[in-house]
């Protein structure tokens, strides 16, 4: 957010070698959702999500899944990828039983009801 764009990404990349030194991989979904927001490529962007959200489900972690598939399909959309970006949020937010008045379920219900 201060525009220092590479300091955040040698932070990153410093974090995720430590992950894979430590193999505690609880945060690294939200290293690569981070990550993919600072990366210029779409398709390192969507490289990064992809990997946010296998770790998320890797993880078993609902909540995680669904704010990494609400990243990825707002990327998809935009890529007019809308069925896979739908299917991804559909099935993430699917899970949930409630709760529904949190920002990333309701980010889901409004990507889902986009046309």
């Amino acid at each position: 957010r201060a525009g220092n764009s590479a300091d955040a990404l040698h932070v990153l990349n410093a974090a995720l070698a430590l992950l894979e030194r430590t193999n505690e991989r609880w945060f690294e979904c939200e290293l690569y959702v981070l990550k993919a927001s600072l990366t210029a490529r779409r398709s390192h962007r969507q490289r990064h999500l992809r990997r946010a959200f296998h770790a998320a489900t890797e993880r078993e972690s609902p909540s995680l899944r669904l704010r990494s598939a609400n990243a990825l399909s707002l990327l998809l959309r935009d890529q007019g990828q809308t069925d896979e970006a739908k299917h991804l949020v559909g099935s993430a937010y699917a899970t949930f039983n409630e709760g529904f008045q949190t920002a990333d379920l309701t980010e889901a219900r409004a990507l889902l009801a986009q046309p």
